[in-house]
């Protein structure tokens, strides 16, 4: 039961967290035809209003149906795959972290395929389909921004 009303309340929180970091990017200048530095921050508030909605759905269907989500398991798993979970997280992060000094170095559409193949990897998916998601990630992001939005990745 407070596990229920805990993540309502925390769901809540962040969807209102989510709509102000939304309003506050709106504020930004705008650079005409071109995404502007609002771009980043409205699809990360975006990302985080869909998460902290579902967060509320998921307690809410536990509440009303009195078991646990067909999502969410209430089992609590070992302390090696926690930690092992949350390395994999801390090293997708870093890969994501990192993405900028790729970028310096190589050319936007090979740090792209670096850090898709990396987090791929992460997933512990074989080499093969870990090179292949890298490059077709790369792939479509680089025309998506250069054919939809007209900046181009270098």
């Amino acid at each position: 039961m407070i596990e229920r009303v805990r993540d309502v309340t925390f769901g809540v929180l962040l969807a209102a967290f989510s709509v102000w970091i939304w309003w506050q990017a709106s504020t930004f200048p705008s650079l005409g035809r071109y995404p502007g530095p609002s771009l980043f921050p409205q699809v990360v508030a975006g990302a985080l209003l869909l998460a902290s909605l579902t967060l509320v759905g998921l307690a809410l269907w536990r509440w009303r149906s009195k078991s646990s989500s067909p999502l969410i398991s209430n089992q609590r798993l070992p302390l090696t795959k926690t930690f092992v979970a949350t390395s994999n997280v801390a090293a997708g992060l870093g890969l994501v972290v990192l993405f900028p000094l790729l970028q310096a170095r190589f050319s936007g559409w090979l740090a792209l395929a670096l850090l898709g193949t990396g987090i791929a990897l992460l997933l512990r998916v074989s080499w093969l389909t870990a090179l292949a998601v890298g490059v077709v990630t790369s792939v479509v992001v680089t025309l998506a921004f250069r054919y939809l939005l007209g900046v181009p990745l270098g």
